[in-house]
């Protein structure tokens, strides 16, 4: 399925402004698969649909074309980010707390669990984080439930700016609707460990939330 997507691409990027029948017949493609295959390039943002110039369809419409999209690379969106960071900790030095953290806060509030349920709050943050791109999990521990983060979306912008770490507390409290204690942290630069870890903590006290 990926070796057809990116057979597509290809052709795209070689011959912008392309039909669905044009990709079709240049692949050996039927009307069916090519369709599938486009609107899921499309649903990722890999290309875009256009109006291709001097072309109608059988219903008297301009044909539709593709196109590739251009997508801003990592390093400049991770430079973007390191900037962006760097300027609100400068504007906020007098802070005694993460300035993005209480920058973010109210927005992050939106994200509460729909449920009283432990468990089910537990769940619904592991499928919120994936959705963000974390690889997340958690597990039931005789102290309280652990969350468990196998990796970092933001990747490198920690190690220049450690500000961000604190996010990930931040979202998963919100996320979760427990209070958190981070008693892992994944080392970045040499991969040992490669996990950061967060205990369940009850309101007011040092025990596990119990589930």
């Amino acid at each position: 399925m990926e070796d057809t997507r990116s057979a597509i691409l290809s052709f795209i990027q070689q011959h912008p402004l392309c039909t669905a029948k044009d990709i079709g017949n240049a692949l050996n493609l039927t009307s069916a698969d090519i369709r599938y295959h486009l609107n899921l390039l499309v649903k990722e943002g890999r290309i875009q649909r256009i109006n291709a110039p001097g072309q109608v369809s059988k219903r008297g419409r301009p044909a539709t074309a593709f196109k590739i999209n251009i997508l801003p690379s990592p390093h400049t969106l991770s430079w973007l980010c390191e900037l962006l960071i760097k300027a609100i900790t400068e504007k906020s030095r007098d802070c005694s707390e993460n300035p993005l953290t209480s920058l973010l806060s109210p927005y992050f509030s939106a994200l509460a669990p729909t449920t009283l349920n432990p468990t089910l709050r537990l769940n619904q943050a592991v499928e919120v984080l994936k959705g963000l791109g974390y690889q997340a999990h958690w597990e039931a521990r005789f102290s309280g439930p652990v969350l468990i983060l196998f990796n970092c979306p933001y990747w490198p912008l920690p190690l220049k700016t450690p500000q961000i770490c604190a996010l990930d507390s931040l979202l998963l409290e919100k996320l979760s609707g427990f209070q958190l204690e981070q008693i892992q942290r994944a080392d970045l630069d040499s991969g040992q460990p490669t996990t950061c870890r967060f205990k369940t903590i009850s309101p007011g006290s040092k025990t596990g939330a119990n589930i």
